[in-house]
């Protein structure tokens, strides 16, 4: 008679998940069309078309755009935590890079530099709230919708900077159905 060994598998790792979220119908795009925005004619130049790509110091925003979009993505707590360690990554790239504009265009490198940290205080060092990351969409989305929607009342603006302001006033409104949903439920008293 054969005697086997019994060998307990080990437990499956159960992620917890998010649950339903509405905003990421409105998020994902409104973030994907601000990336891709990055590759379209964004004004006017001298000879031909500035396209975002060509001025670094322009980029925050579409970054920022693709940031929240992957963040709309994901189902799973551990998947939040890795898209706001991109949140944190992005928004360092663009104090960095805002600090080299301060050096080239004074004027822009101070804009840049007080958007980033705006975004960094509301995100924070550390932790992993879904609630920061949905208040830092807001920010972004309400400085992004100010920023290209001021771009787009010029008559430099081409089909970059217009579709730019379209996807900022989804990401703000993604961000704000994004904060109602990732709030605890209040508590009322009787």
């Amino acid at each position: 008679m054969h005697v086997g060994c019994a060998i307990d598998l080990p437990k499956p790792r159960v992620v917890p998940e998010l649950g339903r979220r509405r905003h990421r119908r409105i998020t994902g795009p409104a973030g994907a069309i601000l990336f891709a925005c990055m590759f379209l004619p964004a004004v006017k130049g001298c000879d031909a078309p500035v396209y975002p790509i060509e001025a670094p110091m322009f980029l925050p925003p579409y970054l920022f755009g693709l940031a929240f979009a992957i963040a709309a993505g994901v189902w799973t707590t551990r998947g939040m935590r890795h898209a706001i360690r991109g949140l944190r990554a992005v928004t360092m790239l663009a104090i960095i890079g805002s600090a080299v504009t301060l050096l080239l265009a004074p004027p822009v490198g101070v804009v840049e530099l007080f958007a980033g940290v705006c975004v960094l205080a509301v995100i924070g060092w550390s932790g992993y709230s879904e609630r920061r990351a949905a208040l830092a969409a807001m920010l972004v989305g309400a400085l992004c919708t100010m920023w290209f929607g001021l771009w787009s009342c010029t008559r430099e603006a081409l089909i970059g900077v217009y579709l730019s302001t379209v996807g900022s006033v989804g990401l703000l409104a993604g961000a704000v159905v994004w904060l109602l949903e990732a709030s605890p439920p209040r508590q009322t008293s009787r």
